[in-house]
């Protein structure tokens, strides 16, 4: 997962050349081998919620939702989902 910096395209003359990526995360820095699937943040933006296939005990193929912490990206709590999990979203949040 990538963090880009997009600051400048909030200015009256953006320049696409300036967007940096601020961090990169590997999902293997989570624990057992997985894929991410989607990530959003939550709407208090203290979380980032990523969904991913290849973890937990469930079956052969689980799904898990991971609930990263914003400011240290440091998985604080997880949730096995069902297999291939795909979009997340909040209703009146996520359009």
């Amino acid at each position: 997962m990538w963090f880009l910096n997009i600051e400048t395209l909030n200015t009256p003359s953006p320049d696409l050349s300036t967007i940096l990526v601020d961090k990169y995360l590997d999902s293997n820095d989570w624990g057992p081998a997985m894929s991410i699937s989607h990530h959003i943040y939550d709407p208090t933006g203290q979380y980032i919620l990523v969904t991913t296939y290849g973890i937990g005990a469930a079956g052969p193929d689980p799904g898990g939702l991971l609930f990263l912490n914003a400011d240290t990206n440091v998985v604080d709590k997880q949730m096995e989902m069902p297999p291939r999990a795909h979009s997340l979203a909040y209703p009146g949040h996520n359009r």
